[in-house]
């Protein structure tokens, strides 16, 4: 669980811990698609939710123009440089989306 951070957590001032919480941040890798003309847009980022609200806000210099977006494709990983390398990966592909 490289991407997770373990908390204990135990009664007030026993000292002792009841269990094990985990705490993970994920990385995702995305494709937008725009409604407005069929462009694509591929990053990462750790809350899709947000990040697509940015780009819809025309809050991203890249993709301002194109708003509306819609998320088209997700991958999830565990580590910021893992989803980093599969977004290049992604993009060598020099994908042709043909219909959002």
């Amino acid at each position: 669980m490289s991407g997770c951070q373990r908390l204990w957590r135990g009664p007030a001032g026993s000292g002792k811990t009841e269990g094990v919480l985990y705490i993970c941040i994920m990385f995702v890798v995305y494709i937008l698609c725009s409604l407005r003309d069929n462009r694509y847009y591929i990053g990462h980022t750790k809350n899709i939710n947000s990040r697509l609200a940015e780009h819809n806000r025309g809050k991203v210099r890249s993709t301002k123009a194109f708003v509306p977006w819609k998320v088209i494709y997700t991958e999830t990983f565990e580590t910021k440089p893992d989803a980093y390398h599969r977004e290049m990966e992604i993009k060598s592909y020099n994908l042709i989306i043909l219909d959002c």
